[in-house]
């Protein structure tokens, strides 16, 4: 079955997970401002909050393709 909406569907949600992923793996001296100094050694950026959000896109997304895709097969 080739679905083109599941498989753009698909595709949007690995690049938005390899995003966040790459934007929470930058080093500490291009993330940016600090958001939340949590203790002496821990902090939360700027680039930290903008990879997470990026992963939870990427995440709702990829299920998303899988409701799309379940559908397609499923329908009666």
């Amino acid at each position: 079955m080739r679905s083109w909406k599941v498989m753009g569907l698909a595709t949007v949600s690995v690049a938005l997970l390899l995003a966040g992923l790459a934007a929470l793996m930058a080093p500490a001296q291009y993330e940016g401002p600090v958001l939340l100094q949590l203790g002496e050694d821990n902090t939360v950026r700027l680039l930290d909050g903008v990879g997470a959000a990026l992963i939870a896109i990427g995440s709702i997304t990829a299920w998303g393709a899988g409701v799309v895709w379940q559908r397609r097969v499923y329908a009666p």
